[in-house]
């Protein structure tokens, strides 16, 4: 079955889980009325079929009203009572009761309740549907004639098979937006468990998985790691606040995520700290991005002019990875006492 179909009638990621599982209520409920009415009309019991055909259209409207009107809870919860006071009595008698198939669909119809709707709604849903089906269990047990309906060999069997086909689908597709919600979820937490909180960059580890990997897996390129930090940070942060603060650091980094290539990546060291990693360039190539970048940085529209200080660390075969590191450490400081304001190479 086509994914992106399934993504599309239920929802992708800005539906939350609780949504796309009513969804799939407000479906498998038209699906199983629908062809629940067909099997009616093909008996010749019309009066049925036309009842089946009017419930699984309220179905398909509340499916359609939700997903291109408006969703709220509330309208989701009152689908669910409408389903319980209304068309599960309503089909319960005309189709044997206990002795028909919808008591096959009870078991889903608690799954929807369970995992779509939450705290005092959960309550009173589980509660009148509890309730609505001891009172008709009784009146059928009390009264078994009004209940009484004939079928066949033939019919019983079209009847419970159609059922089951339609409790499968409904089964598939909660399954599918349920192991769809875990996908999305670990992907989440993968990403942030690699990012940066604030500037989704790379974080301090993960970037230097990156470079070793690089390392490892790059023969006869030139390689150059550049860190960099806001000069005088933390004062910007106490005169104007964190907030503002914040805003410089994301400028920054837009300015050398607009400047890098796709080879290269940039990562957080910590606080107004950053590193890049350029892979397969030359040194006229990191000269001309450092001037770029120094100018861009300088250009910033804020409270008062922003500089940054970098130092460049040009891989070597012989250095291992703190070797790398501490010499393009060393330049950044060795510009930081000199004067600030420039990218030593």
């Amino acid at each position: 079955m086509n994914h992106k179909f399934l993504d599309l009638i239920f929802g992708g990621e800005e539906n939350s889980l609780e949504q796309k599982i009513f969804y799939v209520s407000c479906l498998t409920g038209t699906l199983a009325c629908l062809q629940g009415s067909f099997m009616n009309f093909l008996r010749f019991n019309t009066e049925f079929g036309f009842i089946l055909f009017f419930i699984g259209i309220c179905y398909l409207i509340f499916y359609l009203f939700t997903k291109f009107v408006d969703y709220t809870k509330n309208i989701h919860f009152l689908v669910y009572i409408i389903t319980i006071i209304n068309f599960y009595p309503i089909i319960w008698i005309l189709d044997g009761g206990i002795l028909g198939t919808v008591p096959y669909h009870f078991p889903v119809f608690i799954v929807y309740l369970f995992l779509s709707l939450d705290g005092n709604r959960k309550k009173v849903a589980f509660l009148s549907f509890f309730i609505m089906i001891t009172f008709l269990i009784f009146l059928q047990y009390f009264n078994p004639n009004m209940f009484h309906r004939e079928q066949n060999i033939h019919e019983k069997i079209l009847s419970v098979y159609s059922q089951i086909l339609t409790i499968f689908l409904s089964l598939y597709f909660l399954m599918y937006i349920y192991f769809q919600e875990l996908k999305s979820k670990k992907e989440s937490l993968e990403k942030l468990a690699k990012n940066d909180p604030l500037t989704r960059i790379f974080n301090r580890n993960h970037f230097f998985e990156k470079v070793e990997f690089c390392l490892k897996n790059t023969f006869d390129k030139n390689m150059y790691l550049m860190m960099f930090d806001i000069d005088d940070f933390k004062n910007l942060n106490d005169k104007y606040g964190h907030l503002e603060g914040d805003k410089v650091i994301l400028k920054v980094v837009e300015i050398i995520k607009n400047n890098i290539s796709e080879d290269d990546f940039i990562g957080r060291y910590g606080g107004d700290e950053f590193v890049v990693f350029f892979n397969n360039k030359n040194d006229d190539y990191i000269r001309e991005f450092c001037f770029k970048i120094k100018n861009s940085i300088q250009s910033i529209n804020f409270f008062e002019s922003i500089s940054m200080s970098g130092g460049i660390s040009k891989y070597d075969k012989n250095f291992d990875m703190d070797t790398f590191i501490k010499i393009a450490d060393d330049k950044m400081y060795e510009v930081k006492r000199s004067g600030k304001g420039k990218v030593c190479f």
